[in-house]
């Protein structure tokens, strides 16, 4: 199932839930990590249910689309999703519009974010989180 998610192909998915699958949370967090919006809405909808995997996946793919989505599903739910891994994973591939979400929504993991930022030569990332 994870390698229909990762190809997009909602039909698939939906026919292996149909037959018995149930790994409906590495789905989501395969078609996160591959821009695939409607699979991971569907996923939540099946009963999806980690979303910090689906968060890291989406925010160190430069998925800001689903980044939101997975924030505003995340509202609906008891549960909190973790952002200092989101933050960290952006500040590596350099989606600085991701980071400042990631800061918006709590993440304070400042001093390993700015590390993976200046690996990768990310400086202006390095430079927001402060230096």
């Amino acid at each position: 199932m994870a390698i229909a998610a990762q190809s997009g192909n909602l039909d698939i998915v939906l026919e292996m839930i149909a037959y018995g699958a149930r790994d409906v949370d590495w789905a989501m967090a395969t078609a996160a990590g591959e821009g695939h919006k409607k699979i991971v809405e569907e996923m939540f909808v099946r009963g999806a249910s980690d979303f910090n995997t689906a968060m890291i996946a989406a925010a160190s793919a430069g998925h800001i689309d689903i980044v939101r989505l997975i924030i505003e599903i995340d509202k609906r739910r008891d549960k909190t999703i973790d952002f200092n891994q989101g933050l960290i994973v952006a500040a590596r591939a350099g989606y600085i519009d991701i980071v400042l979400i990631m800061v918006a929504r709590g993440a304070r993991a400042f001093d390993l974010a700015r590390a993976e930022a200046q690996k990768g030569g990310h400086m202006d990332i390095v430079w927001l989180l402060g230096n």
